[in-house]
């Protein structure tokens, strides 16, 4: 069985107007067996619309969900379960503003077919991060570390949203023990893939700020994802 034989892209969007019309285009142009499904927040500036008017041009490849609820892991979530029922071998996740390249798609699917979870990694040999005031790139290391010790992670970016899945581990993870609403799912994934005994590997990215809008994360978000990782380090 080859992994990478039907792999969906998941973008979880909130508010991505101006980035969705262009990035669907470079994911889509990377391998024609990617698929790519776009999971919308009721996006107050109508990104789900956007979607609708790409689907005119790629309508089996573009696949749209448009939730009622806010939360970028819930809609990552979600995502990985509609990609599992239309078939899918395996599932990446990556954000819609461009600070994920899509020309790096090809690589994950190549290492794919090696181990079972695909890291794009911000903080190996080749990775990096541009455009980023060095405060937070230091805030980052620092957040990045404590979750490594706190979860016991081996890999060096447990935080990174750009990532490919067998379909194998999404089925097998128990989403219903997942705590995380937002972004710490980034963490927990990882951390229960691994509990799971599942092969990890990092491939180097570089990460860069958003094409265009505004990011979402604020001192709430913070807060909420600091406080996550304890609960799921303590969770059953």
């Amino acid at each position: 069985m080859s992994y990478a034989s039907f792999p969906v892209v998941v973008l979880p969007t909130y508010n991505e107007k101006e980035n969705i019309s262009h990035i669907l285009p470079e994911i889509l142009k990377q391998d024609k067996r990617i698929h790519v499904l776009v999971v919308d927040d009721h996006s107050p500036d109508k990104t789900a619309d956007a979607v609708k008017k790409i689907q005119k041009k790629y309508s089996k490849r573009v696949h749209l969900i448009s939730r009622k609820g806010r939360g970028r892991g819930a809609a990552v979530l979600k995502g990985f379960k509609e990609a599992l029922k239309l078939g899918a071998t395996s599932i990446f996740e990556m954000d819609a503003d461009f600070s994920h390249n899509p020309k790096d798609l090809p690589r994950f699917l190549k290492e794919i077919e090696k181990v079972d979870v695909v890291i794009g990694s911000r903080f190996v040999k080749g990775g990096k991060i541009e455009q980023r005031g060095w405060l937070r790139n230091v805030l980052s290391d620092i957040l990045n570390e404590m979750i490594r010790l706190l979860l016991g992670l081996k890999i060096h970016d447990t935080s990174t949203g750009f990532r490919l899945f067998r379909s194998d581990v999404i089925k097998k993870i128990n989403t219903k023990k997942i705590v995380s609403k937002n972004y710490s799912l980034c963490p927990e994934l990882l951390y229960r893939a691994t509990q799971s005994g599942f092969s990890l590997k990092e491939i180097p990215i570089v990460f860069v700020n958003r094409y265009a809008g505004k990011s979402k994360a604020n001192l709430h978000i913070a807060i909420d994802y600091f406080l996550t990782i304890f609960r799921i380090r303590f969770s059953k």
